[in-house]
C-alpha cells in the first residue's frame, strides 16, 4: 500500500517556516474539521508525520514501512507492507 501526504515533522518547530504556516492554516480550518465531522482522528494536515504514520501502520497490522525517496517538498510518500 502507498500512502502520499503533506510533508511535516513531528516537530513543531520544524514546521516554523512559511510553508509550515499555510499547511497549519489549511490543517485548521479544512483538514481537521472535515475528519472531526466524519468521526475521525482530527488529525489535521501536520499531524499524519511520519511517527504517526508508522504508529497507525503498526497498529492496522502492517509488519513494513518505509518512506519512499521523493523530489516534492510538498509530500512524503510511504509504502507499507502486510
Amino acid at each position: 500500500y502507498v500512502c502520499l501526504d503533506i510533508n511535516c515533522s513531528d516537530k513543531l518547530e520544524e514546521n516554523a517556516n512559511p510553508l509550515g504556516a499555510m499547511f497549519h492554516g489549511v490543517s485548521v480550518f479544512y483538514c481537521m474539521t472535515t475528519s472531526l465531522a466524519n468521526n475521525g482522528a482530527g488529525l489535521g494536515t501536520l499531524g499524519f508525520h511520519e511517527a504517526k504514520v508508522r504508529e497507525l501502520c503498526e497498529k492496522a497490522g502492517f509488519d513494513s514501512v518505509r518512506r519512499v525517496p521523493l523530489e516534492n517538498p510538498f509530500n512524503n510518500l510511504y509504502e507499507a507492507k502486510p
